[in-house]
């Protein structure tokens, strides 16, 4: 599949109107190459950059692409440097169709970045407008969608409770909040402020989280088999769908199994299940396995299972804003091990312990 088409699945999510399953295909096509995670990264960057602007900016994208270009044809004209031969922006895939590493080196590059940045506001536009006519035509006008893009993002929500957004991560809710109800893709921590006896509840496409006041961590990714909910503080009623349900208490967690069905609580929850927002991972005297999956949790990777003498390995140290590469340098260094990867899999080779 050409890149226009994950051009507009960036729009979309960007805009905070993108499915669950078009969600998957995005995130599944950003972890398959480092440049198409370069790609996502820089065109999250130039929506970043460009959300302070009124969304009448958005519908001028075009008409700005076309005269930028034509300005740019008619100067390296008279330079004698030949047109720049790039066609109008007359539909997104027009110009989203070359590889996104590919860049023709002339004087004009920083213009040809603004005009690309231009382009993707121009389809975001369009989802824009197209989402705000759809839910008008509803009844979901007063439906709000915060998207976090490539950074984590804190919201305070319209009844004083804030959700800190883990990157490419969405929240929906209507806009008068009367029923305190949150809709989920991606990951979130919540601090629920108690609201004379009203429920808080986070829903995601599979489960359901209910609390009353409390500091609460909800994952559930679309390209992951679990949805996990882990609490901090208070109670917090975590159910799938159908009915069962667990109740959980400070320092315990719940998986939910999207393949078989099943609900289990996890006691105690993981040391580093908050790592992405405390950006620390820290490991005392632990199993390799618990490292490896609290590794492949907090930098959304795979790690091909070793051997089982390695199993038995134990692991201590601390990283604070962790980077992997690091982090996998330490862990040779202790464990007396090599990591090697392979595309965005890495595999763990030792005698073990």
């Amino acid at each position: 599949m050409n890149e226009a088409r994950y051009t507009e699945l960036i729009a979309a999510f960007l805009s905070g109107n993108i499915g669950d399953n078009e969600q998957k295909e995005l995130l599944d096509w950003i972890a398959a190459s480092e440049t198409n995670q370069t790609y996502f990264d820089e065109l999250s960057e130039s929506w970043e950059l460009a959300a302070s602007y009124e969304p009448e900016f958005l519908v001028r994208a075009e008409k700005s692409w076309d005269s930028l270009i034509q300005k740019l044809d008619e100067h390296e004209a008279k330079q004698g440097l030949g047109g720049t031969s790039t066609p109008k922006a007359n539909s997104v895939q027009t110009q989203t169709n070359r590889p996104a590493k590919v860049v023709r080196m002339s004087p004009w590059k920083p213009l040809l970045s603004v005009a690309a940045t231009l382009l993707l506001l121009g389809a975001i536009g369009l989802y824009w407008f197209s989402a705000q006519e759809g839910n008008a035509g509803n009844g979901l006008a007063d439906v709000l969608r915060i998207n976090s893009g490539s950074e984590s993002k804190e919201v305070v929500l319209p009844d004083g409770s804030k959700a800190w957004l883990n990157k490419n991560s969405t929240i929906e809710y209507l806009a008068s909040f009367e029923d305190r109800k949150v809709s989920l893709v991606g990951e979130a921590m919540f601090e629920v402020l108690k609201d004379n006896g009203r429920s808080f509840t986070v829903n995601t496409p599979e489960t359901q989280t209910t609390v009353l006041g409390t500091r609460f961590n909800v994952r559930a990714f679309p390209d992951e088999e679990d949805i996990v909910v882990t609490v901090e503080s208070g109670k917090v009623r975590f159910e799938e769908l159908k009915g069962e349900s667990v109740l959980l208490s400070p320092g315990l967690a719940a998986a939910y199994d999207k393949q078989s069905k099943d609900l289990a609580r996890q006691e105690p929850a993981s040391p580093n299940a908050l790592s992405w927002q405390t950006q620390k991972l820290a490991f005392d005297n632990s199993k390799l396995m618990e490292v490896i999956n609290s590794i492949e949790r907090h930098f959304k990777i795979d790690i091909e299972e070793p051997n089982r003498d390695l199993l038995n390995c134990h692991f201590t140290g601390t990283f604070k804003e962790p980077k992997l590469d690091e982090i996998i340098e330490v862990i040779e260094f202790g464990l007396d091990v090599k990591v090697s990867k392979k595309g965005k899999q890495y595999s763990i080779e030792g005698k073990g312990c």
